[in-house]
């Protein structure tokens, strides 16, 4: 038996003078293959024919292999390889049964994890339980950091409102302190604001710094600022120490209100403190930026001695919102950093546009993603060049250059999205359709996908149960997402539930002022009879946002074809 020692060399040249096809076949051994072989080199060859499927990316095929001879595997690593690789094929059932061998072998945290992982993406709550227990028991869980470390585990599943319900169960047998504040951390994470706010209010601790942030944080993506500024001045009141990083919060929402002498206040306040620190003023600079104080960003950011990219970037950026498209690309073409590379080209090809036209720009971004060899880069660029042609409403442009990607490259899926987003902007609705369904055929739980073919069903079709089905299925993977929430609204709706339509399209308003959104949510007031509510918002946009025009006039039509 001394020669087996030698296998992994024999299969490497064995591999090395083979071609593609006599690979291929030979992957898969025979089932009676080393029946004269004791178990341990049985073993051997388990391993290795698995993780030639695994190198060659035969992963469906790596993971039949497995399932068929996992009692005789013992290759740990194997063990969480496959398991990662059945979870990402949705095959949860294998998931569950390899974590359960698995822990037989060699019980961890991970192969427990693993199998909890795959019980709350397949709703199977009986396994759930029983993998949840042994992860509290195996690891003694405790404490907050116990707990955060296990709800960390949960960020990777795309059934979130399982996970959601699932720990909502346990809370109300376990409330502890420690696993409230690790539940409000996976809350908020998965973009559930409301949902945080009400567990903070029901923990009732603003003492802990952490939690106060969340909670302010909160209330900022549901626009009540007013409420964010009141929780944390509340909060620094009584700090002897300067905490900056809740300042540059405060600061934030300052802005986000316009209370420009509080925010003068505040930046003096923290700049006092570190005057060299150019993270902070880089900081400051940024977030005036991003609230479009860009006159005053600017004369924080000049301040600021080393040149990086970094900074060189966020001038580029700042002379593109003040029209100073010249400017602009000189900024952007400085920069070295590729990390900041393929942003600066997509941001150049903006202002080139806003210069020369779409033409000169799409010409443009044509030559630099010729020069780019990493083909999630060119993809990038390619979804600029879509995004300028959809602008200027190019529709059959964009068909055709997606067509013709997508025939040397049939499975990239942002494309076949573009693509199936062009078909509907030309009325072609099974094409949409089509190209959908193929993105969930390669993704089952792709969100966007899901999302966006209910909504176009709801709005070109009268499938609305087919809608709903979509639109339900997104909703319980990403049930924090406003443009999904604001679908259900939608097709509700259409159905003619207008409690449900309210009920979600008021959450949908909190999250997100997206043109749409007010327009569903406005169109669901009349229909039920909030007509001081909907006096109330259009009379807001027109003091806080005049130039809104269309949006204006939709609503006041709408408001005209209304019994007020």
């Amino acid at each position: 038996m001394k020669y087996l020692r030698f296998l992994p060399l024999f299969l490497l040249i064995f591999l090395g003078s083979c071609s593609e096809q006599e690979i291929a076949d030979s992957i898969e051994p025979p089932r009676d293959y080393g029946k004269e072989y004791n178990n341990k080199y049985k073993r051997l060859f388990n391993s290795l024919y698995i993780r030639m499927a695994l190198d060659r990316e035969r992963n469906s095929q790596a993971l039949n292999l497995f399932m068929r001879d996992m009692r005789d595997i013992r290759d740990i690593k194997l063990y969480e390889k496959v398991s990662r690789l059945a979870i990402d094929q949705y095959r949860y059932k294998d998931a569950q049964a390899i974590s359960k061998h698995w822990n037989k072998i060699q019980k961890s945290s991970e192969s427990i994890k693993l199998g909890l992982i795959a019980s709350l993406e397949s709703n199977d709550l009986e396994s759930a339980e029983f993998f949840y227990n042994q992860y509290i028991d195996f690891n003694q869980v405790e404490s907050k950091v116990d707990y955060s470390r296990l709800f960390f585990y949960f960020l990777e599943n795309k059934n979130r409102l399982n996970v959601i319900n699932f720990l909502s169960e346990k809370f109300k047998l376990n409330p502890s302190q420690e696993f409230a504040l690790s539940f409000v951390e996976l809350l908020y994470s998965y973009n559930m604001p409301i949902q945080t706010i009400e567990l903070i209010e029901q923990i009732d601790n603003l003492n802990e710094r952490n939690l106060v942030r969340l909670y302010a944080n909160s209330h900022i993506l549901i626009n009540q600022p007013n409420i964010a500024q009141s929780i944390l001045e509340n909060y620094l009141e009584d700090k002897k120490i300067i905490d900056k990083q809740v300042y540059i919060e405060l600061l934030e929402i300052y802005l986000i209100q316009k209370k420009r002498k509080k925010a003068d206040n505040v930046i003096k306040l923290v700049l006092d403190i570190s005057p060299n620190d150019e993270e902070i003023i880089f900081e400051v600079s940024r977030i005036l930026y991003e609230n479009k104080f860009y006159d005053l960003s600017e004369k924080y950011l000049s301040s600021i001695v080393s040149m990086n990219d970094k900074v060189e970037f966020l001038r580029g950026m700042l002379d593109l919102s003040k029209k100073n498209y010249e400017e602009s690309i000189s900024h952007f073409e400085r920069i070295q950093d590729y990390n900041f590379k393929i942003p600066a080209i997509i941001n150049t090809g903006t202002s080139i546009s806003k210069l020369h036209g779409i033409e000169k720009a799409y010409d443009y971004l044509t030559v630099r993603q010729k020069e780019i060899n990493i083909y999630n880069d060119k993809i990038q660029l390619l979804m600029k060049k879509i995004s300028l042609l959809r602008e200027n409403k190019y529709y059959d442009r964009v068909y055709d250059i997606t067509s013709n990607h997508l025939d040397s490259h049939p499975n990239d899926i942002s494309v076949l999205y573009s693509r199936a987003m062009a078909s509907e902007s030309l009325g072609n609705i099974d094409e949409m359709e089509r190209d959908l369904l193929e993105i969930l055929n390669q993704d089952k739980k792709n969100t966007n996908t899901l999302n966006a073919l209910g909504y176009s069903l709801t709005i070109h079709t009268n499938r609305f149960e087919d809608a709903l089905g979509y639109i339900t299925e997104a909703y319980s993977y990403d049930p924090g997402n406003a443009a999904i929430i604001d679908s259900m609204s939608w097709i509700y709706f259409m159905k003619g539930d207008y409690e449900q339509a309210y009920k979600y399209s008021r959450i949908a308003f909190m999250k997100d002022k997206d043109p749409e959104i007010i327009e569903h949510y406005c169109q669901i007031l009349l229909k039920i009879g909030r007509y001081k509510e909907f006096n109330d918002i259009l009379t807001k946009i027109k003091d806080d946002s005049p130039n809104e025009k269309i949006l204006i006039e939709k609503l006041e039509s709408l408001k005209s074809d209304a019994p007020i």
